[in-house]
């Protein structure tokens, strides 16, 4: 099974609701969804599968600052995107 991961993943923070929303438009699978301090310390951890899902929003409560957000797809590929939270 070879499936391309495209880099079409949007990541925002959402200061209403308090959480990370992560737009999928393309609809990958991912099995984990990481989310790493500038120090690369990994504050938060989902461990789960988003199947196919085109909106994702994880509650978190972290401070302001830089952070990274990693992807695990189910085929083993890796996506990393960078958040800034004010």
């Amino acid at each position: 099974d070879n499936i391309e991961i495209t880099d079409d993943l949007v990541v925002f923070y959402n200061s209403t609701t308090q959480s990370i929303v992560i737009n999928n438009p393309s609809e990958f699978t991912a099995k984990n969804i990481s989310l790493y301090n500038i120090l690369g310390q990994q504050v938060v951890k989902v461990v789960t599968e988003f199947n196919h899902t085109k909106a994702i929003a994880i509650p978190v409560s972290v401070a302001t600052g830089a952070y990274l957000v990693s992807f695990d797809y189910n085929n083993g590929t890796q996506m990393k995107k960078k958040l800034i939270i004010k």
